[in-house]
This record gives C-alpha cells, sequence and structure tokens, in this order.
C-alpha cells in the first residue's frame, strides 16, 4: 500500500508531464518578423485581393503576441494578421472577429477580446511563408 505522500507524488509527476508538452506547443509559435518583407511573396497566393481575406478559406489561427496573430489557411499556407499597436489580453483570452462580406479586411476590420470587449483594429495581413 502506498503511503498519502507517495500518491501525491505520483500525482503531482503525473500532471507535470501532462501540461509540459501543451506549454511546449503553446510557446512554439515562430517570430512573425519571419513574414514576407522582401516583397517575393505575392498576396493573391495566399488568398489576399485588395487588402481582405475570403473566410472561407480559414482553417483557424492562433495568437503570436499582443501585436500579431497568424491565421492557418485551408492547404497549410499561414496569413500574418498585425493589430495596430498593443491588443492587451489577446494573449491571455484570445479574440472573435466577426466577418462583413465574408471576410476580414486590414484597416477596416476589428477584432475583439474575449473577456474584456476591447477592440483592436487590423492593421495588414501578410502572407507568412513556411520556414
Amino acid at each position: 500500500m502506498r503511503s498519502p505522500n507517495t500518491r501525491v507524488f505520483l500525482l503531482t509527476a503525473l500532471f507535470s508531464l501532462a501540461v509540459s508538452p501543451l506549454s511546449a506547443t503553446v510557446n512554439a509559435a515562430s517570430p512573425y518578423l519571419a513574414a514576407a518583407t522582401d516583397g517575393m511573396a505575392e498576396p493573391s497566393l495566399w488568398g489576399i485581393e485588395n487588402g481582405c481575406l475570403n473566410t472561407s478559406l480559414v482553417r483557424h489561427f492562433y495568437v503570436l503576441d499582443a501585436h500579431a496573430a497568424v491565421i492557418e489557411l485551408i492547404g497549410g499556407k499561414r496569413v500574418l494578421m498585425r493589430f495596430r499597436g498593443d491588443c492587451q489580453g489577446v494573449e491571455q483570452y484570445g479574440f472573435v472577429h466577426t466577418a462583413h462580406n465574408n471576410q476580414v479586411c486590414a484597416r477596416a476590420n476589428a477584432i475583439r477580446v474575449l473577456q474584456t470587449g476591447t477592440h483592436c483594429d487590423v492593421e495588414s495581413l501578410e502572407p507568412y511563408p513556411s520556414p
């Protein structure tokens, strides 16, 4: 029979093993400075037309930091969505976007941070090539 201290230790060890892969995945986001800044990536190849992205192409997104999020598209391509300024709370709570005409557009749309309700303007949508 195991003592109560042994059970607590085993549960703690199992919990730390279960949590560590999750935290590694969350922190593994690529730096967004790797976005296509050399002008070689044609935005239309990523589904960006006139500064807008059709939401039917979106598979999911993840927040990089208070300044940017990555939108993963169907087919594996990614788009960097930069926020204007510092979007407080977006890293902690995530965000929602209400699409107008099934699009998200730079300089015309905003996202809303969950829990706080803060609105953050979308500054730009840029191709985000895979490494």
